[in-house]
């Protein structure tokens, strides 16, 4: 719903007042929160909440709230039974917002469940078990072992490697 149609709805709840278009538009545009209107606005959270639902009621909200579909987003994806394309189909949403939500609850520190990390992790725990060489960890998790030799060289830089292959070689 435009700015331009909202003008020229007759409800008192709009009483011509800037904020109460800003809230639409943030709200409707699915890229805001409560908190993120409330610091952008100036405004106290509680009166967010309280006049997002008043335009709930009145029919001039048309998206979920952000902190629900983000806590969904997350839930589904942690839970690694589904795709980036599987969650957007369920929820009805683009892959890029889904990838967005990812991106932006990562950033802010927030678990969010990662092939990557989780491949580091694997790499990690099979070398340092001693009982794996390049080559078997590359078959074993199916990528090249220049892959995994970069991984490993990239984590002992870090300290992370506990296990020194090179004191069981036997020459």
């Amino acid at each position: 719903m435009g700015r331009k149609n909202l003008e020229n709805i007759n409800n008192p709840i709009l009483n011509n007042d800037e904020q109460i278009f800003q809230i639409i538009e943030m709200w409707n545009n699915g890229d805001h929160s409560y908190l993120s209107i409330s610091n952008k606005l100036n405004r106290p959270k509680k009166s967010i909440e309280l006049k997002v639902l008043e335009l709930t009621k009145a029919g001039l909200i048309e998206s979920e709230s952000l902190d629900a579909l983000n806590k969904k987003v997350i839930d589904m994806w942690n839970s690694k039974f589904y795709t980036v394309d599987s969650i957007a189909e369920s929820l009805d949403i683009s892959i890029y917002k889904v990838k967005k939500i990812l991106k932006n609850h990562t950033k802010l520190g927030n678990e969010v469940y990662s092939p990557k990390e989780e491949l580091k992790r694997n790499i990690l725990k099979m070398w340092n078990s001693g009982n794996h060489t390049y080559l078997s960890i590359s078959k074993k998790l199916n990528l090249n072992e220049a892959t995994i030799y970069r991984h490993i060289r990239l984590m002992k830089s870090k300290g992370l490697i506990t296990f020194d292959h090179k004191k069981y070689i036997s020459k």
